[in-house]
């Protein structure tokens, strides 16, 4: 099992869907693709993740959309915040130097 993959995503879909359908093993789907059972797991979770978010529709998109808006602002505070200390930093330095 090699550490890249050179499978496509649909061919990855495919491998999920026939996992899910019980069409075969984890272990079989493993030695006939050369992937580990561990990524077979995380992608059949990634899959059904995946169809989980499409399926909330909008709501689940306004929730993601809210998250990651969230997040960006904390970034900003948290950036605002460093500017602010250099800024007063570079004040200090400079009232010193010009003692």
């Amino acid at each position: 099992m090699s550490g890249t993959n050179p499978l496509t995503p649909a061919e990855r879909r495919d491998i999920v869907l026939s996992l899910l359908r019980g069409e075969a093993t984890v272990q079989d789907l493993a030695m006939q693709y050369e992937v580990s059972e561990a990524t077979l797991h995380r992608w059949r979770s990634k899959f059904l993740a995946g169809g989980e978010a499409a399926l909330a529709g909008e709501r689940g998109q306004e929730f993601s959309d809210r998250k990651r808006i969230q997040e960006l602002e904390q970034e900003v505070s948290r950036r605002a915040q460093v500017i602010g200390e250099l800024t007063m930093q570079l004040k200090r330095s400079g009232e010193a130097g010009a003692r």
